[in-house]
């Protein structure tokens, strides 16, 4: 993890993860009424058109926002949104670990009260507090232990072949949404299958030669 660059493979994968969260989340969101579901996706019908949160770094966070709820947690047991700077250093010891956002300005990464990374956005400081952990040999929240293994083993790419269901159903969401796009077409989505037979075949008759070499 010391050697791993965490901002490019985190976002690259994020993106791919970004476009299946918002469709399932506004499939779960339309059965629900509360204040927050509402809420976000409002925030996700905006960055569709024109407007301030039509950007990259807006709509990193927002997918990282609808993510946590999708995996059945809580958002503000990672974010913490103050007023001020004040407000910020008044609160600051009571902080184990969060991400602080002042007013729609940058984030600032805290663990254990104290201020370890300032003034980035937020889908960037998800990434970074993965850095931060790892340096630090900290243990994830277990109020967002999902969230923090999609960010290890999803967006990161580290021990990603041992997965809770949760997230191996994400994985798998995600790959299916992939072969569902338009340019996929039904041609290259049989190939996947033939592939692996062909494969198989391949192991089988590879086999079969080592066997008979040794005997």
């Amino acid at each position: 993890m010391t050697c791993k660059q965490l901002t490019v493979p985190f976002f690259y994968t994020s993106g791919h993860i970004q476009q299946h969260v918002f469709k399932v989340y506004q499939e779960l969101c339309s059965s629900r009424t509360d204040k927050g579901s509402n809420h976000h996706l409002l925030l996700v019908s905006n960055t569709k058109g024109p407007s301030e949160d039509n950007t990259v770094e807006k709509r990193r966070e927002i997918a990282i926002r609808c993510l946590i709820v999708y995996l059945g947690e809580k958002e503000e047991d990672l974010f913490k949104q103050y007023s001020d700077e004040e407000e910020l250093n008044a609160d600051l010891a009571m902080q184990i670990m969060k991400i602080a956002i002042i007013g729609h300005g940058p984030a600032t990464i805290i663990v254990e009260g104290s201020k370890i990374l300032e003034r980035i956005d937020v889908a960037r400081s998800c990434a970074l507090m993965m850095g931060v952990i790892y340096a630090l040999n900290l243990t994830y929240p277990k109020q967002l232990k999902f969230t923090f293994e999609v960010f290890q083993k999803l967006c990161l790419e580290l021990d990603g072949q041992k997965a809770s269901s949760k997230v191996m159903n994400l994985k798998f969401g995600i790959f299916q949404s992939r072969l569902d796009r338009p340019f996929v077409s039904e041609f290259h989505k049989n190939l996947i299958p033939a592939f692996l037979v062909l494969l198989h075949c391949v192991l089988l008759n590879f086999k079969a030669l080592f066997l008979s070499l040794l005997s």
